[in-house]
């Protein structure tokens, strides 16, 4: 599922010539107006921190993290020439309307499993994460359920649905690197090697690989990779889903979202004769 194909180098344009929609861009922020200006699309719950990381250690001067709004969607900001922004949570319609298709750019989008993705929201609604309206909003509910019927009330929620608007909109794009979280983890040298060279983001050898080991699951995790735990990054399998999922969960993701999961690369939820099978 992955585009490799080489993006087109974007034009520059001198710094006077920079304008937004209320006036000229401030002198400092056109000394990266000669590169094209890099976004990190991406869903909730697959890895925009540590990916953000990576970039922050490799090229600090030029990451801007946008604000929620911005990152959702929800609302358009002029864009920074040159600068990278990471993460935004916004799908293919959307950026295609926003400011930030409007300007040269490179673009990569990171996705995961779905149904890894249900898991680890589930965790950090309930557990993890940081307090604001919407989590308080879903942590009063799913303190009232058992696991089962937690997962079952956010694969039904709007929220999840507008997700998995972001992947399927965005899966066939061919002017953007479309790259599996769990291919990431899994080689995680060779895929951002790919984004940095195919977004234009200069990286010597040692800086990148100081930078990979500083922003190692297991540095983040405090723990090795496949071990439980209950922070944002969880276990960082592959899979885990199965150890969550029961039957009845199973046969209602399979018959709202298997079209997308299984068209973005990963198995059927069911198995053969739609049996689930757990582990």
């Amino acid at each position: 599922m992955t585009d490799s194909t080489p993006v087109p180098a974007s034009p520059t344009f001198p710094p006077e010539q920079l304008f937004s929609e209320t006036g000229p861009v401030p002198p400092d922020e056109t000394r990266f107006a000669h590169l094209p200006s890099v976004y990190h699309i991406t869903t909730w719950k697959a890895g925009s921190t540590w990916v953000q990381g990576v970039l922050t250690e490799i090229a600090p001067d030029r990451v801007l993290v946008p604000e929620p709004a911005v990152a959702d969607g929800i609302e358009f900001s002029d864009v920074v020439p040159g600068r990278i922004y990471t993460p935004l949570y916004i799908n293919r319609p959307r950026f295609d309307a926003s400011p930030f298709a409007a300007v040269p750019h490179r673009k990569f989008v990171v996705l995961r499993d779905l149904r890894d993705t249900l898991v680890s929201w589930y965790f950090s609604l309930a557990k993890t994460h940081g307090e604001n309206p919407e989590v308080l909003m879903h942590r009063h509910e799913l303190r009232k359920m058992s696991k089962e019927d937690g997962l079952l009330y956010l694969l039904n929620h709007p929220h999840f649905y507008g997700l998995s608007m972001i992947g399927s909109t965005w899966l066939r794009s061919t002017d953007a690197i479309v790259i599996r979280f769990e291919s990431l983890i899994e080689n995680p040298h060779r895929w951002f090697r790919l984004i940095l060279d195919e977004c234009g983001i200069e990286a010597a050898e040692d800086q990148f690989a100081d930078a990979l080991n500083r922003q190692s699951f297991e540095a983040l995790a405090k723990r090795p990779r496949g071990t439980e735990g209950v922070s944002h990054y969880r276990r960082g399998v592959a899979g885990d889903w199965k150890g969550h999922f029961s039957d009845r969960i199973a046969r209602e993701f399979a018959r709202r979202y298997d079209d997308l999961v299984v068209k973005s690369g990963y198995e059927p939820t069911l198995g053969r004769h739609g049996v689930f099978h757990s582990t």
